[in-house]
């Protein structure tokens, strides 16, 4: 019906938030290492502006220019994995991501 009001979550706190911290090379490698619960959302620091993040399997990458620079998202598509390389040498990252609930 047009005039029922929809079903959706009220409160976000289901689901489990976690930190991810590592050193990136031009190999690109997953993180989490191992895929689980669909990611929701991400806040990632880069050390130096050589990081790149990819959030579509490694097809695109989103690269960090500066020393330092952060990237804040709210995650659409149910991935499971981000993956992280450098476009030369490597450097250290932070990186915290929100997972939606295993019961989803």
């Amino acid at each position: 019906m047009a005039d029922e009001i929809g079903q959706f979550e009220t409160e976000d706190n289901a689901g489990s938030t976690q930190v991810f911290t590592g050193t990136a090379t031009t190999t690109p490698s997953n993180v989490p290492a191992v895929a689980g619960n669909a990611i929701s959302g991400v806040g990632i620091v880069a050390r130096r502006g050589n990081l790149e993040v990819s959030f579509d399997g490694g097809l695109t990458f989103w690269p960090f220019e500066q020393t330092r620079e952060s990237l804040t998202w709210d995650v659409k598509g149910r991935i499971t994995q981000l993956v992280v390389r450098t476009s030369s040498g490597s450097v250290d990252y932070r990186i915290i991501i929100n997972f939606e609930d295993s019961a989803l």
